[in-house]
């Protein structure tokens, strides 16, 4: 009898171990969630750049959907390279404005001023939530603050970055906002995604 019990009693801890043990595996971890969030289909993505070069600030809105892009992107004026400055404007920006089809994620047929737009990939906001990309995060209110130890890694091409931050904000469902700051040679940009489901 004290040996049907003893079986008993170790079958029963060998159960539990092996419930415990399966359970942890299966539990996904925020860089799981974020990383799952951020591959979703959007029904839009706005993404708004600023980038300060000394005391000139320049600003790029750009408004994603599946099938279209609309921009307005401010650009330095320069000056006539045959010194003639007849006509010049007197503001020191422009500001671009127009659209474009987007056609299996390669932007096409421009309504508007002609502009250098970012990739396809960078204005839906793909990202690589690794947890080795972050150092120093902080995790609360469903939220994400964290260093980016590896720009290009994060972004998923190759940038010219440093000190590169993050906040992410999401629900279980979706991401809502992405801000970034970061520092260039010569600029500080700050990029913000918001994403509607």
């Amino acid at each position: 009898m004290k040996r049907i019990i003893t079986i008993l009693i170790m079958l029963s801890i060998f159960l539990m171990c092996m419930t415990a043990c399966s359970g942890n595996d299966a539990t996904p971890t925020i860089y799981d969630q974020l990383d799952s969030l951020a591959t979703k289909s959007y029904r839009s993505v706005d993404l708004r750049v600023v980038t300060t070069t000394g005391d000139v600030q320049l600003l790029a809105n750009y408004s994603l959907t599946q099938n279209n892009i609309s921009y307005s992107v401010e650009k330095l004026n320069t000056l006539p390279s045959d010194g003639n400055l007849a006509g010049v404007s007197p503001e020191y920006k422009t500001t671009y404005t127009g659209s474009a089809k987007i056609v299996d994620g390669k932007v096409t047929e421009f309504d508007g001023d002609a502009v250098t737009l970012p990739s396809y990939d960078e204005l839906r906001g793909t990202f690589n939530f690794d947890e080795v990309n972050f150092t120093n995060v902080v995790i609360q209110n469903n939220s994400l603050n964290a260093d980016v130890i590896s720009p290009s890694s994060f972004l998923g091409s190759s940038v010219d970055a440093k000190n590169m931050e993050i906040e992410v904000e999401y629900t279980t469902e979706a991401l809502s906002k992405v801000t970034i700051t970061y520092q260039t040679n010569k600029s500080t940009v700050l990029v913000e995604y918001e994403f509607k489901i």
